[in-house]
């Protein structure tokens, strides 16, 4: 499945309410206790499985001081966990066939990423490892701030950004979240601490706020009872 037509159906997934478990055309949708919302769409066309965990987390749930935050620290889970750090997970996906990435979108932060069927627990593993064990490492901070700051940068000598930035201030208005692109404003983002981004971290990343979606050559069953 494309990765953004999943992450656009599980960002539908975010805004309806989960039910214990149902199943429609081969997608089954469960709930668990901790509010975590599956959804497994079985298709055994190629040996491939696709991830893709979403938080209702993104330029929403942001304002003119925290504009950029969500992003980055989408960017950050992956930059090292209690295991691993970045170059060690993006070489494990790599050993998976696969790969894994993370970013912030208007609505939504997402943790994507793709294996080969035979190590989809491995992956679902990886993926879990990403987004409950992050270190946000101190040391990775300001390199990857500088990163997203010269990316704004760069998007002022672009006249299709800034068209597109000048229409959505036109339309929301200059302090409406969706007034800037996910990748922020440079005031902001030249702010951000660990400490906000920490905070940011244990403020969304919570079962009720999140989905996850797994499609391609799995069993439904045997995927929510590894989940």
């Amino acid at each position: 499945m494309n990765r953004r037509l999943l992450a656009a159906a599980v960002a539908v997934a975010l805004l309806a309410p989960a039910v214990a478990t149902a199943e429609t055309a081969g997608i089954t949708r469960s709930s668990l206790p901790n509010g975590l919302t599956v959804i497994v769409r079985e298709n055994a066309a190629a040996p491939v499985v696709a991830y893709s965990l979403l938080v209702k987390m993104g330029t929403r749930t942001e304002t003119v001081d925290t504009a950029g935050i969500s992003n980055m620290l989408q960017i950050m889970l992956v930059r090292g966990t209690e295991k691993m750090n970045g170059e060690q997970i993006a070489a494990a996906a790599d050993r998976m066939g696969g790969s894994i990435d993370a970013y912030g979108d208007a609505d939504y932060g997402e943790i994507a990423a793709t294996a080969l069927s035979r190590d989809w627990v491995p992956m679902l593993e990886l993926v879990a490892d990403v987004a409950l064990r992050p270190t946000i490492p101190a040391g990775t901070v300001g390199p990857v701030r500088d990163f997203i700051v010269r990316q704004i940068r760069n998007r002022g000598d672009k006249p299709f950004d800034v068209a597109t930035d000048r229409m959505r201030e036109a339309l929301f208005g200059a302090a409406h979240p969706y007034s800037w692109d996910p990748l922020g404003r440079r005031e902001s983002v030249e702010r951000i601490t660990r400490d906000s981004l920490v905070a940011q971290y244990r403020r969304h990343y919570v079962g009720g706020d999140m989905v996850l979606a797994v499609s391609g050559d799995v069993k439904a069953a045997d995927v929510l009872a590894q989940v």
